[in-house]
């Protein structure tokens, strides 16, 4: 395999570009990503967790991107940082997580979860709200 960067989120047509927030819950105690998805936290660290879904045939998706801790001699955060000032990046396996639909890991594993989306025409630009209003559906 061709070593490659990760890039930002990317669909098909770009409509709309955005950025995520979430966090861990931990005080009811929520479920562990790395059980969750299935990966050993002594070996692995994740770096990156990745949701796709949409219509048609495919159903969603959840990869993660983690290093290999004992490889790559990482047991810091100050090693991490090390390695990525020295080499650009950071060295990766890219993991596709089977069994799992993205809003399991969001219902289970985080105890507040954010997306923001923005016109991709715009997304470069503040908007300055200036009003408020209510839409209810039915």
């Amino acid at each position: 395999m061709n070593p490659y960067l990760l890039e930002p989120a990317h669909v098909q047509h770009d409509e709309y570009l955005g950025t995520v927030a979430a966090e861990h819950d931990i005080t009811i105690h929520g479920d562990d990503l790395y059980e969750v998805v299935g990966l050993d936290r002594d070996k692995w660290t994740i770096l990156g967790i990745e949701f796709y879904d949409g219509t048609g045939p495919q159903h969603g998706s959840v990869d993660v991107y983690a290093i290999d801790r004992e490889a790559h001699d990482v047991h810091s955060y100050d090693r991490l940082r090390e390695i990525a000032d020295v080499d650009g990046a950071l060295p990766v396996t890219h993991f596709a997580v089977h069994g799992v639909r993205p809003e399991q890991i969001s219902q289970r594993v985080f105890k507040r979860y954010k997306v923001q989306l923005r016109s991709a025409s715009t997304a470069d630009v503040q908007l300055r709200v200036e009003a408020q209003g209510d839409l209810q559906l039915d």
